[in-house]
C-alpha cells in the first residue's frame, strides 16, 4: 500500500506539470529572437547582443538564434509571433514602432495582442538642423517659424515610424506652420538636409551624433525627460516649450497569454542581460541607455507612449511628394 501511494504522489505531480497551461518554465529549447528590420538597424544589433551576452554568460542551456523576418511593414514579423506557440521559445526584439504604425492603421494589431515580457534600452530623439542655419534654440527656431509660416520645412522620416509621429506631435504642439517632406528612411533625409532641401529633421542620437561631432549638424533639442550625458548643453523639449517626453523603447515581446512561469524566466534572463557590463557598453557605444523593466512596467510603458500617438495617427496631414 505505502509504495502504491508513492507510485500514485509521483504520477499526481508528473500529471500536474504536463497539464495544458502549467508550465515549469521555458521549454528545452532554443529560443527563437524574431527581428521585424533587416541585418544592421538598430532592433537587429540589440537583438544580435542579446543573443551572445545569453549564450555567452549561459544564462539559458540552449540557443537564442536571431531570425530577421523582414517585409510588409513588419507586418510578417508580428504575424509569425502571433501565431507562434506561447510557450516562451519564440520571442520578437520590437519597438515602439508598433504603436505609430497601428495608430495610422498600418497594422492590425496594438501591444494588447502581444506578452510585453520586458524592455531593455531606451533612446530618445533629438531635433536637427544643419550647422550653417541660424537657429540656436528650438525655442528660437519655432519663433521664426511662428512669424513666417509655411517659409521653413519639416523632414518626415519613415511613414508611420517613430520618427514621423514624433515629429507630427512636436508640430502640434507648437503650433508653427512648416512645409512637410517625406522621406523613406533616415539616410534619405540625412542627404536631404546636408544638401539643403529640408530645415528640421527629427530623428534618433546615433543616426546624427557623428554629425553633429563633424559640425555638420547642430542639436536643438532633445526628447528625453533629462539632458542626455553626451549632449549636455542642448536642453530637452520641455525646456522649449514641448511638454512632450518620448524615447524609443527597445524590448522584447512574445505571443499573447504566455503562462506565468516562462514569462518570469525569460524575464529573469533579459534582466541578467540588460545589467551585465558587455550589455551598458555596447550600449554607451551605441547611444543607448540600458534600461530594463519587467513585465508589468513594460506593459505600462507601451499603455503611456499610446496615450501619445492613438489619437493622433488618424488625424495626420498628407506629406507633400
Amino acid at each position: 500500500m505505502k509504495r502504491f501511494l508513492v507510485l500514485a504522489a509521483y504520477l499526481l505531480v508528473a500529471a500536474f506539470f504536463a497539464a495544458p497551461g502549467i508550465a515549469a518554465g521555458l521549454p528545452d529549447k532554443e529560443i527563437r529572437m524574431l527581428v521585424a528590420y533587416k541585418p544592421g538597424g538598430q532592433s537587429d544589433l540589440i537583438a544580435r547582443k542579446v543573443s551572445g551576452i545569453i549564450e555567452q554568460n549561459k544564462f539559458f542551456q540552449y540557443p537564442v538564434v536571431v531570425n530577421n523576418i523582414p517585409g510588409s511593414g513588419t507586418r510578417d514579423a508580428l504575424r509569425t509571433l502571433r501565431d507562434a506557440k506561447a510557450d516562451g521559445s519564440t520571442v520578437l526584439m520590437h519597438h515602439n514602432a508598433l504603436l505609430t504604425m497601428r495608430s495610422m492603421n498600418l497594422l492590425p494589431w496594438d501591444y494588447t495582442e502581444f506578452t510585453c515580457i520586458a524592455q531593455v534600452t531606451e533612446a530618445p530623439m533629438v531635433v536637427v538642423v544643419e550647422n550653417s542655419k541660424p537657429w540656436k534654440s528650438f525655442a528660437e527656431l519655432l519663433a521664426d517659424a511662428k512669424a513666417n509660416p509655411n517659409k521653413y520645412s519639416f523632414a518626415l522620416q519613415g511613414m508611420g515610424g517613430n520618427g514621423h509621429l514624433i515629429t507630427e506631435k512636436i508640430l502640434q504642439m507648437s503650433k508653427a506652420q512648416f512645409k512637410r517632406i517625406s522621406y523613406e528612411g533616415g539616410g534619405d533625409s540625412i542627404a536631404a538636409q546636408l544638401g539643403g532641401h529640408v530645415d528640421v529633421r527629427v530623428s534618433s542620437l546615433v543616426e546624427t551624433i557623428s554629425y553633429m561631432r563633424a559640425g555638420q549638424f547642430r542639436v536643438l533639442a532633445v526628447s528625453s525627460e533629462q539632458r542626455l550625458p553626451e549632449i549636455p548643453e542642448v536642453p530637452t523639449l520641455q525646456e522649449s516649450g514641448i511638454d512632450i517626453v518620448f524615447t524609443i523603447k527597445n524590448g522584447v515581446l512574445g505571443p499573447k497569454n504566455m503562462p506565468t512561469p516562462a514569462l518570469r524566466e525569460l524575464e529573469a534572463i533579459i534582466k541578467k542581460t540588460v545589467e551585465s557590463d558587455g550589455f551598458k557598453s555596447f550600449c554607451r557605444e551605441n547611444y543607448m541607455q540600458p534600461s530594463f523593466k519587467g513585465s508589468v512596467d513594460y506593459t505600462a510603458a507601451f499603455a503611456k507612449d499610446w496615450a501619445i500617438f492613438k489619437e493622433l495617427g488618424p488625424s495626420l496631414i498628407a506629406p507633400q511628394k
